[in-house]
């Protein structure tokens, strides 16, 4: 079986090469702007689904905070996926995209203090024995399906390996937690584990699950449902430009076959993969505003940069291309840096075409996952999003910011 990469089948990927001629389409917007295409996502939901076969039903759960475009989270609507949702602010917007409430789950930390108590027939993840305590008997009014997220000892934090993460219950509440919905009258139907973004390793959710296998038996919890959360390493482009490959398709398939060994009762398996599905979805385009050579590097400033824009691209390494067409063999020492007044603002250094000049336009890959909701106005306003379906027409959904906009958030002026 092949790698479960940018697809499948490679010859239906999206390449370096489509989304030139895409970016070529919106040559009349002016930089910087986030272009988000509908394909490589419907693309990836496609392919991972095809993989996920067996006895219990495979869901995906559209991750708004990875991309909270709702343009893409229709789009995902569409396909049938249902929409998780972390905050109230969220929450609203599925509400107000038309969501129903039975595709909506709601997960993360904290929602003993903002889930509304008037919200019928929802799906909730309880993180926390405090979330219990007060939401377990609204829970039964409103009728949801519940869950709780379970600190399997696989979750790891990827930063500080010597500390815990902040998410789910302890196994060793878990006891408790069931008895608290249990005493309300609700049901745990489903059981959720999230190790943490890029997983190295398929085995780690194969010794997650072993784990939930045997919290389950061990407080007897049959739940219908086992949420894997997401973690699946996000396919992308190398840095020859060519699709980078990703999870092993063949592992995947067994964690899906080890879930239905384990529970044999399940009917459904919900996977929430934000960054896999969704970074290949996105590019960020600028225009290169300055060069100059420093210590023996080609220093090139461009409008759109880490700081204001990319964040992700402080622990990532993101691929970078002219957004014209050519065959770049003539390169040299380049670093790429945005607009700010900060030493920090790099989003690329390595060997660059040398035909680059002030006035191209560079391309961004893998902007899909998180780089819109951590996007800043950092000295120059949130910048304009732009969404095509077929690669062939493009529109605005979201006005660039203008600095009387920018400014009008303090009272007075």
């Amino acid at each position: 079986m092949n790698s479960l990469g940018i697809v499948l089948d490679l010859r239906a990927a999206v390449t370096v090469g489509d989304w030139k001629k895409t970016v070529a389409v919106a040559s009349h917007y002016q930089t910087p702007f986030y272009l988000v295409w509908a394909k490589p996502f419907g693309d990836l939901v496609t392919r991972i689904t095809e993989i996920a076969q067996g006895p219990a039903t495979f869901r995906h759960w559209y991750s708004f905070k990875s991309q909270p475009v709702p343009n893409l989270a229709l789009f995902a609507k569409g396909l049938g996926l249902g929409i998780e949702v972390v905050s109230r602010f969220e929450l609203h917007a599925a509400q107000k995209m038309g969501f129903q409430p039975r595709d909506i789950l709601v997960n993360g930390v904290g929602k003993g203090t903002w889930l509304r108590r008037d919200f019928p027939h929802l799906n909730v993840i309880f993180d926390s024995l405090k979330e219990l305590e007060l939401l377990a008997r609204t829970a039964v009014e409103q009728q949801w399906r519940c869950g709780i997220r379970i600190a399997v000892s696989q979750q790891t934090n990827a930063d500080y390996p010597a500390f815990p993460v902040q998410f789910g219950i302890a196994p060793h509440d878990v006891g408790r937690a069931h008895s608290i919905l249990k005493s309300a009258g609700a049901h745990v139907d489903v059981l959720h584990f999230h190790l943490r973004s890029n997983v190295p390793s398929v085995g780690e959710y194969l010794g997650a699950l072993l784990e939930l296998s045997d919290i389950a038996r061990k407080f007897s919890i049959t739940a219908s449902v086992v949420d894997i959360g997401g973690g699946l390493t996000e396919p992308g482009i190398d840095f020859s430009g060519h699709p980078r490959l990703g999870f092993p398709a063949d592992e995947y398939v067994q964690v899906i076959e080890r879930i239905n060994q384990l529970f044999p009762s399940l009917s459904e398996i919900w996977a929430e993969n934000g960054r896999f599905l969704m970074a290949p979805s996105t590019v960020l385009v600028g225009t290169i505003i300055d060069s100059k050579h420093v210590d023996g590097y080609r220093i090139l400033i461009c409008d759109a940069g880490r700081t204001n824009h990319a964040m992700p691209s402080e622990w990532e390494r993101h691929y970078v291309d002219l957004a014209q067409c050519g065959d770049w063999n003539d390169t040299e020492k380049t670093i790429i840096h945005g607009p700010t007044c900060m030493a920090y603002d790099t989003i690329f250094q390595g060997p660059f075409p040398k035909q680059a000049q002030i006035g191209d336009r560079l391309i961004y890959f893998n902007a899909g996952a998180y780089h819109l909701p951590w996007e800043t106005r950092f000295s120059a306003g949130l910048c304009k999003v732009l969404w095509t379906i077929d690669g062939n027409h493009v529109e605005e959904i979201r006005a660039e910011e203008t600095p009387d906009r920018w400014f009008s958030t303090w009272h007075g002026y």
